[in-house]
């Protein structure tokens, strides 16, 4: 006889009134109060642990169906896939919450986790955004190789963002090189899931290329250039000739028709030339000296040049700062 039975015995003997039925001494058990669990077949859940209110039915005593209710069961299956919990496990943990309950319906349960889905698509669109974003103030655009296609995530319901970052920020990404492009989904404001995208890239833009013959020292007409959307390979990824900012500029050397004219086949204007007069500068302390020199080479604005006074043997170097003039380094 148990100890609940023999309280119950003693206070009929004493008072001939029934006492209420009373918890058994092991907490979170009651005695057989005829609390039915209905299993279901399928079922989808929300939270991250799966619930008996998740997967049954339940009725009977109203205190026992509520300590059920709540009984944790099993982790959630990741968003996307199932989890079979059987009538086995579930009966077990009925039966040491409230003994004596029948547990029928479904010989297992099949639990799905709530998900939405990220398609391949968004998540390489996003990895194309990022790789554009390491090319700021250039004019350029790519054309984007995914060496693996990749696959849908499912993920938990919610807002979903995506940040996507190609490599590292500190490496160069040239054209035919191959990187990685990591994409991480965010739902509400929390990573979700992480993939890896490996891309080939390449590179294009606006190169310009000499139309006619410039012989070494002659200036380039903007005439003779025409642009072309070329691969930024080689030559052709180096800094280009502008208009602009290089209007009145000389070849360095002699440029073929057809040859891609880069920054560094371009000369500034020359402002000093071998053997003119040349105004030289000193500032010493506040104090400004000039004087007169002749320039022993030619030299554009900002460039370096030799030069000797009238009579000295010595030899010293100037920056060019104007025509014709130089400031003493």
């Amino acid at each position: 006889m148990t100890v609940a039975c023999m309280i119950a015995l003693a206070t009929i003997a004493e008072t001939g009134c029934v006492a209420p039925l009373a918890r058994s001494p092991v907490e979170g058990r009651y005695p057989k109060m005829g609390a039915r669990v209905t299993l279901l077949a399928s079922s989808q859940v929300m939270s991250p642990m799966v619930h008996l209110r998740d997967v049954a039915s339940l009725s009977g005593d109203a205190v026992a169906c509520e300590r059920l209710a709540a009984a944790t069961l099993a982790p959630a299956p990741h968003p996307g896939r199932t989890r079979v919990i059987g009538r086995s496990q579930v009966a077990a943990v009925v039966e040491s919450i409230a003994p004596g309950s029948d547990v029928r319906g479904a010989d297992a349960v099949r639990v799905i986790s709530a998900s939405q889905r990220v398609e391949a698509d968004d998540l390489r669109a996003a990895a194309k955004r990022a790789l554009l974003e390491r090319f700021p103030g250039r004019p350029a655009d790519l054309e984007v190789e995914f060496l693996s296609r990749g696959r849908a995530l499912e993920v938990p319901p919610g807002e979903v963002k995506l940040r996507a970052e190609a490599a590292s920020s500190s490496t160069a990404i040239r054209s035919r090189s191959a990187v990685t492009v990591g994409v991480r989904v965010m739902v509400d404001g929390r990573e979700a899931a992480q993939v890896s995208l490996p891309v080939r890239i390449r590179v294009f833009g606006l190169v310009a290329f000499a139309e006619s013959l410039v012989e070494r020292g002659g200036v380039i007409p903007a005439d003779a250039v025409s642009y072309r959307r070329t691969e930024l390979l080689g030559r052709a990824a180096a800094p280009g000739f502008d208009p602009l900012r290089h209007r009145g500029w000389t070849a360095r050397r002699r440029v073929a028709p057809g040859a891609i004219l880069t920054a560094d086949m371009l000369r500034a204007p020359l402002l000093v030339r071998r053997g003119e007069e040349v105004r030289v500068s000193v500032r010493r302390q506040g104090l400004m000296v000039e004087a007169r020199a002749v320039a022993l080479d030619e030299g554009a604005l900002g460039e370096r040049i030799r030069l000797r006074m009238d009579g000295a043997l010595r030899m010293f170097r100037g920056l060019v700062t104007g025509e014709r003039e130089a400031a003493l380094e």
